[in-house]
């Protein structure tokens, strides 16, 4: 039987690679923190909504996201992710590694690493 904080890390997951925001937004408290790779840091649910509705818009089409793992224990919750984006006829697969501080099986802090953040970086300003 699976951690409960990985079936909740696993359904939250899934429900950002179904861009259904109002349930992923559901598995994190409303006061959540989300630290970007770009090094903003989001709070609360309109401005992680905000984000992720941006990124969206500067790409070609949605992004496609997908998982590798999920490692969790009472505290955290690991996600080893790929976001593929096509932006300008051109991909760019972006590995990371989303760490998710849980509080009562919820997300209360969360941190986006990226594998290339320079390449992102570089990707989506081009």
């Amino acid at each position: 039987m699976a951690h409960p904080n990985e079936e909740f890390a696993r359904k939250a997951s899934e429900a950002l690679a179904a861009r259904d925001y109002d349930t992923f937004l559901g598995y994190h408290h409303e006061d959540s923190v989300v630290h970007t790779p770009q090094g903003e840091t989001l709070r609360g649910h309109e401005a992680i909504r905000k984000n992720f509705e941006q990124l969206d818009s500067m790409t070609d089409k949605p992004s496609e996201r997908s998982y590798h793992d999920i490692l969790a224990n009472d505290e955290h919750a690991i996600v080893l992710a790929k976001e593929r984006l096509t932006k300008g006829g051109k991909t760019f697969d972006a590995e990371q590694v989303v760490v998710i501080h849980v509080r009562d099986g919820k997300a209360q802090e969360v941190w986006v690493h990226l594998a290339d953040p320079k390449g992102m970086m570089e990707f989506m300003s081009g």
